[in-house]
């Protein structure tokens, strides 16, 4: 189970957070819904036929229009959490990047030929 956290947190994240918020907007939906028919004297919606009803569906609609919020918070999320498999995730066992630049062993530096040298051998 451990493991299985570990390697599907981005999308376990994610999914939680869809899951909260849009438990959110439903509830402060209803209540809105509620309170306009208190405004026109009609008579108040319980919970489960709200989320049935076209002002939550409507609501729902517009809310997933705005992507860019949820867009941002995916790209920030995958610094941090892992997704076996998916390609903007950093692997499980570590990236190279995750490395402290000056403990890596020293390597010599590797010969070069001049440029000069290259074009000409290119050429004849």
């Amino acid at each position: 189970m451990r493991r299985f956290v570990r390697d599907n947190a981005l999308s376990l994240t994610m999914f939680g957070f869809f899951l909260v918020f849009w438990a959110a907007q439903s509830i402060s939906g209803w209540h809105a819904a509620n309170a306009d028919n208190r405004e026109h004297h009609q008579p108040l919606e319980s919970y489960p036929s709200y989320l049935t009803s076209g002002h939550f569906v409507e609501a729902t609609a517009e809310n997933w229009e705005s992507e860019f919020l949820q867009m941002s918070g995916y790209v920030f999320l995958t610094a941090f959490l892992l997704q076996r498999g998916s390609p903007e995730s950093k692997p499980p066992e570590g990236d190279a990047t995750d490395q402290d630049p000056r403990q890596a062993p020293a390597r010599p530096p590797t010969p070069t030929t001049s440029p000069g040298r290259s074009a000409r051998a290119a050429w004849s």
